[in-house]
């Protein structure tokens, strides 16, 4: 969050409402998980048998499926899907 703000993003989240905080840190990040680290994952790992080669594809496509907001946000939320985009495909 900070780091957007010093970049100058304009950020689509209220961080004061209760809910949006419980979404974003808690229901949010457990969904992604079970659906690319655990489900996704392990489709491709029985497959291929290649954890580096799994690991790169999860994390380039976690890191799509946040770009893919791209389409559904204002304009003057661009900048904020490619910076969520980037930060998570760093940490991936």
């Amino acid at each position: 969050h900070q780091a957007g703000i010093f970049l100058g993003l304009r950020i689509p989240f209220d961080f004061r409402d209760p809910t949006t905080l419980v979404l974003l840190l808690a229901i949010g990040p457990v969904l992604e998980e079970a659906l690319f680290r655990m489900a996704l994952w392990e489709a491709l790992e029985a497959g291929w048998r290649k954890p580096i080669a799994t690991w790169a594809l999860t994390t380039v496509l976690f890191a799509l499926g946040h770009l893919s907001a791209w389409a559904f946000v204002p304009p003057e939320y661009r900048s904020f899907v490619i910076y969520q985009t980037a930060y998570v495909l760093a940490l991936g």
